[in-house]
């Protein structure tokens, strides 16, 4: 993923991803400057990517 700015990974942000609605799948991650590559658990055509389930949220689990 690509973002406007700097952004910090922690290893605790893999479970606030799902693909396709399912979540377990991003098994790790890494940033690089504005640059965000998640790691899977498998390989995936999944359509869509999402970040922080609105029930499950924690604003200490934020990617910055």
């Amino acid at each position: 993923m690509e973002f406007d700015q700097t952004v910090k990974w922690h290893n605790a942000l893999a479970s606030e991803f799902y693909l396709d609605a399912e979540s377990g799948k991003v098994a790790s991650g890494k940033a690089s400057g504005n640059i965000v590559t998640l790691n899977l658990t498998t390989p995936s055509a999944a359509l869509s990517l999402t970040k922080i389930d609105s029930e499950t949220w924690s604003q200490s689990n934020l990617l910055r």
